[in-house]
């Protein structure tokens, strides 16, 4: 446990407001409004200047495990794979 706490510990200090990076590569953001609201998600928009899509699926902080299938779909898709 005293690992993942100082793991835990340098992430909550970490000020990544002041991260200064941003890359060009698409992004698909999934996510949950009842977890995470779509405004907050924007965030991210901050570090990607490319493509960024999102993708609002029901359920909890755990959504994944019900809409896995379509996640997988979603992401092959993006790159462009073959199922």
């Amino acid at each position: 446990m005293p690992i993942y706490r100082a793991d835990y510990t340098i992430i909550g200090n970490y000020e990544f407001e002041k991260l200064d990076i941003r890359t060009t590569i698409p992004l698909t953001v999934f996510y949950s409004e009842t977890d995470t609201p779509l405004d907050e998600m924007k965030q991210w928009e901050k570090y990607f200047t490319g493509t960024v899509e999102y993708k609002r699926f029901d359920g909890n902080h755990f959504f994944i495990r019900e809409h896995h299938s379509e996640m997988a779909q979603i992401i092959m898709d993006r790159l462009g794979a073959r199922a």
